[in-house]
Formats: C-alpha cells, structure tokens, sequence
C-alpha cells in the first residue's frame, strides 16, 4: 500500500470513530503516534482529566505551539485549552 492511501485509511478511520463518539480507539491512536492535540481533545471529551492533567498537558505544554499538528480526523484545528 502507498502511504497516500495508508493516511487516507487512518483518516477514514478517526472521522469514523469521531462520528461514533469512541473516544478511546482516538486516544490509542494519539498516544501511539504522539499527537497530544488530539489526545488533549479526546481526553477532554472522556472527561479523563486526571489523565489529561497528569500525563498529557506537561508533555503538550513543552512543544511548541507551530508543532503542534491539525487534527487527523478532519484537518482542523483540535481545541487546545
């Protein structure tokens, strides 16, 4: 498979789960490829604000902000508190 179509599929995928409000296959995908905006957004969401607090926002808060990447499952911007 072509990396094109790879990311067209894991975007597919997220859109699906966004749509469905399954938060917890988002929030695996994010900590897996380390995309704390989106994980801030599913964290907030699931209303896991301990996990949000203890382990996301210091490891979000040490990027930059320009680093931070547009949501996967529909290029725009994820909330950011």
């Amino acid at each position: 498979m072509k990396k094109g179509e790879i990311v067209l599929w894991h975007q597919q995928y997220l859109r699906c789960c966004e749509e469905l409000s399954q938060w917890e296959p988002i929030s695996d995908y994010a900590r897996q490829t380390e995309h704390y905006a989106l994980l801030m957004d599913c964290l907030w969401r699931a209303n896991d604000w301990l996990t949000l607090k203890q382990e996301v926002l210091p490891k979000a808060q040490a990027r930059p902000r320009s680093a931070l990447p547009l949501s996967c499952a529909n290029n725009t911007p994820v909330r950011v508190m």
